[in-house]
């Protein structure tokens, strides 16, 4: 996952100066941004022609970072 991860430190380079594209899409891959958006379908349809199956990232533009944890335990006892 390098390729991921040099893709997001690319955008968080940029990301200042994308501000004033907030709320749209960026495409980055292989270290370069590729384009801005308006949607995440679009984006990612980009992504897919471009990059084919490789990685690549689509972010959405903003100022504040929104992180979503999903946890479950997995200890629990089964009850059924």
């Amino acid at each position: 996952m390098a390729e991921l991860d040099r893709d997001l430190a690319k955008f968080r380079e940029l990301l200042p100066t994308l501000k004033a594209s907030e709320g749209k899409f960026a495409l980055v891959y292989n270290g370069e941004l590729k384009g801005v958006f308006e949607t995440y379908s679009d984006a990612l349809d980009a992504g897919y022609k471009l990059a084919k199956l490789e990685p690549f990232l689509v972010r959405r533009i903003s100022s504040a970072e929104y992180v979503a944890y999903f946890t479950r335990d997995i200890e629990a006892a089964c009850h059924t």
